[in-house]
């Protein structure tokens, strides 16, 4: 009896590996079927965002045709492209890099479709025209960098929608009205706004990010006083709202204590006063005392009064 049991276990033993082994041949296969569509995902994802990146360079006025050469239909290295970047797995384009490359005309509105973009720097070209709407699509967009261009009417309020934005530098434009409230409001993450050197007017937003480490205003045409939300700014590095025509006190409250700030720049603002009816400067003074990473601080061309504080003090 126990040679025909043997053989039932034997047989029954053999069932067993038989299947164990369809089953991880079928799991193997699985997986090879799921690499497979994987890639060609990915390969069709990247052919989508390199046909929005060939329409991109047909919208831009490059200085001469050897400019971005390597984007042509021939090329099938997406992630290889003059100024792309991709991310790691190289399924999206996240990164558009194409400052000082004396690029004219408009911001093409076609960015808007690489939807994936983490970070665009357009910066230091010949770019003119508005700044178009569609940017408002890259929701993953965390730097922005227009800078040092010829772009002209508003701020598009609409940029309040990249919520993850922390650079923003719209320096050294031709940019004009008021600064978009709700741009300040919504993005929170905000550490860098640059819009210095441009035609901007109006009051700076009441509401704003506490993380801001830079804030660039220079050379506007912005009024009003400077908003109190900059005193919650703990790690504030620059301040430089020179050359513009703001009306308050010299900033005591919102300087007092700030460990990090290293450069304060209110010149040519010809409606800042002293304390005490523009007659005490101690105040300002003391406050300065207590920033003690400071390096500079330009304070020319305002109209504060009072006696200065002895070197003692």
């Amino acid at each position: 009896m126990r040679a025909p049991m043997a053989v039932r276990l034997a047989a029954i033993l053999l069932l067993l590996h038989l299947t164990r082994f369809h089953a991880m041949a079928a799991a193997a296969g699985e997986r090879r079927a799921g690499t497979i569509v994987w890639q060609q995902h990915r390969r069709q994802v990247l052919l989508q965002e390199k046909a929005t990146l060939l329409a991109l360079k047909r919208s831009l006025t490059l200085p001469s045709p050897s400019a971005l050469a390597d984007w042509n239909e021939s090329n099938g290295d997406v992630c290889g492209l003059t100024g792309v970047a991709c991310d790691w797995r190289r399924q999206h384009v996240i990164g558009l890099s194409l400052g000082d490359k004396n690029i004219s005309g408009p911001v093409p509105p076609v960015i808007g479709n690489l939807t994936r973009l983490k970070s665009l720097d357009m910066s230091r070209n010949f770019l003119a025209g508005q700044i178009p709407a569609e940017l408002s699509n890259l929701r993953g967009l965390e730097v922005l960098d227009l800078g040092h261009n010829q772009l002209s009417g508003g701020i598009p309020p609409s940029l309040s929608e990249l919520a993850n934005m922390y650079y923003l530098s719209l320096k050294d434009n031709q940019l004009s009205g008021p600064i978009p409230a709700v741009l300040f409001k919504n993005c929170t993450s905000l550490g860098l706004v640059d819009f210095g050197n441009n035609d901007l007017s109006g009051e700076i937003p009441l509401e704003a990010s506490e993380n801001i480490l830079v804030l660039n205003l220079y050379s506007n045409m912005l009024t009003g006083k400077l908003p109190w939300w900059l005193a919650n700014c703990t790690y504030l590095y620059l301040l430089d709202v020179e050359d513009n025509s703001l009306t308050d006190e010299l900033p005591s409250g919102i300087i007092a204590g700030k460990r990090q700030l290293k450069y304060l720049h209110l010149s040519n603002n010809y409606r800042f006063s002293s304390h005490d009816g523009n007659t005490n400067l101690e105040p300002f003074f003391a406050a300065v005392s207590n920033c003690s990473q400071i390096l500079g601080i330009e304070a020319g061309a305002v109209g504060m009064g009072g006696r200065l504080p002895s070197v003692g003090q």
